[in-house]
């Protein structure tokens, strides 16, 4: 009540009923925030996580509306370093629904990003979806990327070489 046209007290306000599991109340007062923000410069954050609500609450082609908003946005921006909670919740919603190169789109795009720490499952969901494309090529240069990045794991390391080799033969 006391910023009535900033729209950063609903989108903590939804942040915060989303994580305790209220998602269609979420949407809602996220909904009210996405009124009153600005059109020439539309927070992106307010739009994800209407996007996460959505796909929290079930309804899955206004969260791939939302989320692709995003990945919009800040592409427009110059930005393809995608938030990871944003892309690996869309790219599951679209492996979901069939979109499967899409899906792999957005992996991809996440392996080139910022968040080290998830590039090794990031190269290794491309190039699962390049696979089950068909495109044999392009996984095998997603899952050679993604073996220098196994984990230290000597099981995980032989399964990982085992599938390459697999995808090789």
């Amino acid at each position: 009540e006391a910023m009535p046209t900033d729209p950063r007290p609903y989108l903590w306000m939804g942040n915060f009923l989303r994580q305790e599991g209220h998602a269609a109340q979420a949407v809602e007062v996220l909904q009210a925030g996405i009124e009153v923000m600005s059109n020439t410069h539309p927070d992106w954050r307010l739009i994800q996580e209407v996007g996460l609500a959505h796909a929290d609450a079930g309804d899955e082609p206004a969260a791939i509306r939302n989320l692709e908003q995003v990945v919009e946005i800040l592409a427009s921006r110059g930005s393809l370093d995608l938030p990871p909670e944003t892309a690996t919740r869309l790219a599951t919603l679209h492996e979901k629904s069939g979109q499967i190169a899409r899906a792999a789109d957005l992996y991809a795009m996440l392996a080139e990003g910022s968040d080290s720490e998830g590039r090794f499952g990031y190269y290794n969901q491309a190039g699962r979806l390049l696979e089950q494309m068909g495109m044999r090529d392009e996984a095998r240069r997603m899952l050679l990327r993604a073996r220098e990045l196994v984990p230290d794991d000597p099981e995980a390391r032989e399964r990982f070489q085992a599938r390459l080799k697999a995808l090789e033969g």
